[in-house]
């Protein structure tokens, strides 16, 4: 949707303004709803409103059930630590987000990034090198990263079902 609505500001700000009024209702109508404040989350942190974010994020992380949310949870938690200037705090959360999903890149490299900046490229040289290395395991799990723009795990699938199993009107 992001890439369709390039060079539509007007479009883009309005998708953004309705996507956060629709978590913040779920949110209202089901506060438990971890999914909704994760994504709500991140569509403040995609935006300047990082501080906004941030206490989304960590009840998100608090909050969270299984592994993916956590990691997602944690490597976003980590960004917006780094956006306000909390370095220490965002490489402990990059760090977490390892924790909780090993076979990642995004973390990984987040982190790399977040300690070359705070202590010099020496530091995360292993980190690069690890996801650089051609010998790393190909059967790793997917890193929810990269699934994050299709939705929560199965949403798509279930669209694309109701989709074909619907049958053409006569």
């Amino acid at each position: 949707m992001e890439r369709a609505l390039q060079h539509r500001d007007g479009d883009a700000s309005r998708a953004r303004r309705d996507a956060e009024a629709a978590f913040r209702e779920a949110l209202a109508l089901a506060p438990e709803t971890l999914e909704a404040r994760l994504r709500l989350g991140k569509l403040l942190l995609d935006g300047p409103r990082t501080a906004e974010a941030e206490p989304l994020l960590a009840a998100a992380e608090a909050a969270a059930t299984d592994d993916r949310q956590r990691y997602l949870a944690r490597l976003f938690l980590g960004r917006a630590r780094e956006r306000l200037g909390r370095s220490d705090d965002a490489i402990r959360s990059y760090r977490r987000a390892l924790e909780a999903w090993p076979d990642n890149q995004a973390a990984r490299l987040a982190l790399a990034h977040a300690l070359e900046k705070s202590s010099g490229p020496g530091a995360s040289r292993e980190l690069v090198d690890a996801v650089l290395d051609p010998t790393r395991r190909s059967n790793l799990r997917p890193d929810p990263w990269f699934l994050y723009p299709s939705g929560p795990p199965g949403v798509a699938q279930a669209a694309f079902n109701r989709v074909f199993e619907r049958k053409p009107v006569p």
